[in-house]
């Protein structure tokens, strides 16, 4: 028997389901131009929904492995939807012989100390100006205009640097920069890959901020302050 009206969702309680990401990525005044129906296919939209797949039990047992770790994730679910994001984000499908890409641009590992090595050829100053020059030619800037976008920017569609700054930082900790994070005013970064002067260079002329090395009793640990 189909639905009866009354069990219709008002709209007041589907403004309360759609998510609050969905909600900040709209232009300012969208959602209250919305009927009821309109709402109704966004929340719906939103909304998660269960599938059945066939996995190897091999897949299986090591994808069990990381949930009783508890490192990658809490569930079989939370394992698998994760991958297939990553497998999307990271445009595997897109792979070849001839490299990994990422959007349309192609990246290769390189291991630590390769890059070590070649960093230590350089004075502190050549390696914040090198990062500057990255920086300003990054073409994760392009991935985060392109794809990206509506993460860091208001409702009413102006970039919001505070969104700006964590969501770059983010996206640099998965290609494997480190640990990154925003602070207060300090960008943290544990477990360097590249050297701090490189990173302040690259962070300052990427993000269009000015950083000042703070001193820290780890040498692992780069801290940086943000001035406005």
């Amino acid at each position: 028997m189909p639905k009866s009206e009354d069990n219709k969702k008002t709209r007041e309680e589907l403004l309360r389901l759609i998510p609050n990401e969905v909600k900040n990525a709209l232009p300012d005044g969208t959602l209250e131009s919305m009927d009821r129906s309109g709402l109704e296919k966004l929340w719906l939209s939103t909304k998660k929904q269960i599938i059945s797949i066939t996995m190897t039990k091999n897949i299986i047992d090591r994808v069990d492995v990381l949930v009783s770790e508890g490192r990658a994730g809490r569930s079989r679910a939370q394992i698998i939807e994760d991958a297939v994001k990553w497998f999307l984000d990271f445009t595997v499908h897109g792979w070849s012989e001839r490299g990994i890409f990422f959007q349309e641009f192609r990246f290769a590992f390189e291991s630590e100390s390769l890059t070590s090595l070649f960093f230590s050829q350089l004075t502190p100053t050549e390696q914040y100006e090198l990062g500057v020059t990255a920086g300003s030619q990054a073409p994760l800037s392009d991935i985060i205009t392109l794809y990206y976008n509506d993460e860091i920017r208001t409702r009413k569609g102006k970039i919001d640097m505070e969104r700006q700054i964590s969501f770059s930082l983010e996206m640099l900790q998965i290609h494997g920069w480190g640990s990154m994070r925003k602070q207060g005013d300090l960008v943290i970064i544990s477990n360097p890959f590249f050297p701090g002067p490189f990173i302040r260079g690259y962070l300052e002329s990427f993000l269009g901020l000015k950083l000042e090395p703070v001193e820290t009793k780890v040498q692992e640990n780069i801290a940086l302050r943000i001035h406005a």
